[in-house]
């Protein structure tokens, strides 16, 4: 049970677009605010990083989708 919901994280994180997955990286591992997180990225402010970030979580935290069988 355990390995099959990291392998979940693991595709959910995978499917994130890019930017979405260096904010949340950012922002949940390295601890950046919104403001450095946009400065790194080359986005035009922390508005859009905190888009990024909602979106993100709101993707890694929705049921998964049924497997065919």
């Amino acid at each position: 049970e355990a390995l099959a919901r990291v392998a979940d994280l693991a595709m959910r994180l995978a499917a994130l677009r890019p930017t979405q997955r260096q904010a949340l990286y950012m922002a949940a591992v390295q601890g950046l605010s919104a403001r450095e997180i946009a400065a790194r990225l080359g986005l035009s402010s922390p508005a859009a990083v905190s888009q990024r970030l909602r979106t993100a979580r709101r993707e890694l935290a929705s049921p998964p989708e049924p497997a065919d069988g």
